[in-house]
């Protein structure tokens, strides 16, 4: 499973991660695997939205091994 990180989490992680999806099935399962990957990112991994092939979805969905997913931390600005 190719997971891309922006922004402020590429301060815990490198910019593309490759992760063995046996234990990610929903895109909430994929967070808490990245939180226990780097316990320091586990605050800012809880605000960010996730996007599969480019569409923002919900904590229940449904991932592929071979979707790609990005990971979009919240941002500010004007």
């Amino acid at each position: 499973m190719k997971v891309q990180v922006f922004a402020l989490l590429k301060d815990y992680f490198n910019e593309e991660l490759t992760l063995d999806p046996t234990d990610i099935h929903h895109a909430s399962d994929l967070i808490h695997a990245l939180s226990e990957l780097n316990p320091n990112a586990a605050s800012v991994l809880k605000r960010c939205r996730i996007a599969v092939e480019m569409k923002f979805v919900s904590g229940d969905y449904k991932l592929n091994a071979h979707d790609t997913i990005s990971i979009i931390p919240p941002s500010s600005g004007g």
